[in-house]
């Protein structure tokens, strides 16, 4: 099992694993979220960026 399975298998509070890996490599925010955009019709990677204090 890797750390990021792990953690979320063993956190106390949803949510928290996946930020703190989006944190911990925010360079897979780009790549993941191309062509996705926000309800407002923005880049999805930003908002996530914005929302995780990148």
């Amino acid at each position: 099992m890797n750390r990021f399975a792990a953690s979320l298998l063993f956190s106390l509070l949803p949510g928290a694993a996946p930020a703190a890996w989006l944190k911990a490599n925010p360079k897979a925010i780009d790549p993941w979220l191309f062509g996705v955009t926000t309800l407002e019709g923005k880049p999805a990677a930003d908002a996530v960026k914005s929302s995780l204090g990148l």
